[in-house]
C-alpha cells in the first residue's frame, strides 16, 4: 500500500515501510502508525511506534525507518517554504512531538493532531470542490499546533539550521521540487 502524491505544499501517503533508508526532508514529516510496528533511527535515539502513535520528524533530521511487521503508517511531509511566507521563524524552529513519551498532559493535543492528519487524508481522496483550500487549511492549523504546544529550544544533533553552503541547499530544494518529473542530466545541468 504506497502511493504518495505529491502537492506543491504538501506530499501524504499510506504506507507498508518495510525499510527506508537514512534520509532527510527539507520540511517536517509527521508520522502516524496504525497497526503493526515501525521502529525510526536518529543518530544512536530509536523510536518504536505502536498503535496509535505519532512521531514528528524534523526538517533537516537523518533518519533511518524499519517497519517489523504488517503495518500502515500515514506519513505528512511539509515542506518548509510552504509556511515561510506566513511564519518566517519555521526554518529555525525544532519540535519535539512523540506521542509515546511520557504524556504530561498532552494527549488531547495528540488526539487533535491525529484528527487533523484523518481529515487531511480524507480531504485529499475524497478531491472535492475546495479540496486543496481544504487540505492548506487544515495543514496550517496543524502547524499552528504544532508551534504552540511543541516548539522547543533544543536543537537536534544532525539539524542543519544554516547550512553553510547555499548550494546544497538549493541542490536539495531543487530535487525535493523536482525528483518526479523526467529530465536529463542536460536539462538539470542548465539550472
Amino acid at each position: 500500500m504506497s502511493g504518495a502524491v505529491m502537492e506543491d505544499s504538501y506530499q501524504i501517503s499510506l504506507q507498508n515501510i518495510r525499510h527506508h533508508s537514512q534520509h532527510i526532508h527539507l520540511g517536517i514529516e509527521t508520522s502516524f502508525r496504525n497497526p503493526g510496528e515501525v521502529e525510526v533511527m536518529f543518530n544512536q535515539d530509536s523510536w518504536h511506534l505502536a498503535e496509535n502513535d505519532l512521531l514528528l520528524t524534523n526538517a533537516n533530521d537523518v533518519h533511518t525507518v524499519k517497519g517489523h511487521e504488517d503495518n500502515v503508517v500515514l506519513l505528512l511531509q511539509i515542506p518548509l517554504t510552504s509556511i515561510e511566507q506566513l511564519y518566517q521563524d519555521i526554518h529555525v524552529c525544532y519540535f519535539d512531538c512523540h506521542s509515546s513519551k511520557e504524556d504530561n498532559g498532552l494527549y488531547l493535543l495528540f488526539d487533535q493532531i491525529r484528527q487533523l492528519l484523518a481529515e487531511i487524508l480524507i480531504a485529499h481522496y475524497q478531491e472535492q470542490d475546495g479540496s486543496v483550500l481544504e487540505i492548506n487549511s487544515l495543514i496550517y492549523k496543524l502547524v499552528t499546533l504544532l508551534i504552540r504546544n511543541f516548539k522547543t529550544t533544543h536543537l537536534g544533533h544532525n539539524r542543519f539550521i544554516e547550512m553553510k553552503d547555499d548550494r546544497i541547499r538549493d541542490i536539495l530544494t531543487f530535487i525535493d521540487k523536482n525528483y518526479r518529473k523526467q529530465m536529463s542530466f542536460e536539462e538539470i545541468a542548465k539550472r
